[in-house]
């Protein structure tokens, strides 16, 4: 409780007495939201070259992916993410998940939006879906963070928000499960499509804060999947290494 109580204030204090980084909390000049370290690598982390099909680091735009040699996921046609799950990111989306700061997620849906290739994504995009939380899980959270993203992103692109799915259960944090067989058996018939003439026919870009194995995202997409869009995409705010390694060997 003290944590989040400092978490909420850190924010609120933000907001009332800008002028420090909303990462580390050192002084910024001009009222900025990040100092100039986290600036740096921030944009450091947006610029690096990604696999359209899976979303990791490339070396450059034209080089292989080692990840996922060209393959992609069966189910996503393409994969768009802000940067790499570590440093500035990882607290970032530890903020907007766990401490009610929302606030980052309109911060880095508003950077996503000016990158080219968020942009491009848009261009092949008519819908925005956000991952779905159970209705417990977003009572006791106070919010989505997946939403969070996907509004502010609309809003900034100018793309449509759609909300016809619904988690039909509460299934257990993925975050907490290391095995790919445990996060997918977790999420099996997780999800249903409501109203599936919003999707139909559409080319829907699904939502969510995060991405590691993608387990979460695929049994979103399934259910989509029945609806019959044109084509399914995925944008997160960051990649996760299911290794933990952060891509340091690409």
């Amino acid at each position: 409780m003290l944590a989040l109580a400092r978490r909420f204030f850190d924010d609120f204090a933000a907001t009332v007495f800008p002028g420090r980084c909303i990462v580390c909390r050192a002084a910024t000049s001009g009222g900025a939201t990040f100092c100039d370290d986290c600036e740096s690598k921030l944009r450091k982390s947006e610029s690096r070259p990604q696999c359209r099909d899976c979303g990791s680091p490339v070396a450059t735009e034209d080089s292989p992916c080692q990840r996922c040699r060209g393959r992609g996921f069966r189910l996503f046609d393409e994969v768009v993410n802000l940067g790499v799950y570590a440093e500035p990111l990882r607290p970032l989306v530890h903020r907007l998940k766990f401490y009610h700061g929302w606030s980052a997620g309109e911060i880095l849906a508003i950077r996503a939006a000016a990158l080219p290739r968020v942009r491009e994504l848009m261009r092949h995009t008519d819908v925005l879906v956000p991952v779905p939380l159970h209705g417990w899980r977003q009572i006791t959270r106070g919010f989505n963070q997946a939403d969070v993203i996907a509004t502010q992103l609309g809003k900034q692109t100018g793309t449509k928000v759609r909300r016809p799915v619904i988690r039909l259960r509460q299934t257990k944090a993925q975050s907490l499960m290391t095995n790919r067989l445990d996060r997918l058996k977790n999420l099996s018939g997780a999800f249903a499509v409501t109203r599936p003439a919003a999707l139909r026919g559409k080319r829907v870009t699904l939502v969510d804060d995060v991405m590691t194995t993608g387990a979460t995202l695929k049994a979103l997409a399934r259910a989509v999947a029945t609806a019959e869009p044109a084509a399914i995409n995925v944008f997160t705010i960051a990649l996760a290494d299911p290794t933990g390694h952060t891509f340091e060997a690409i």
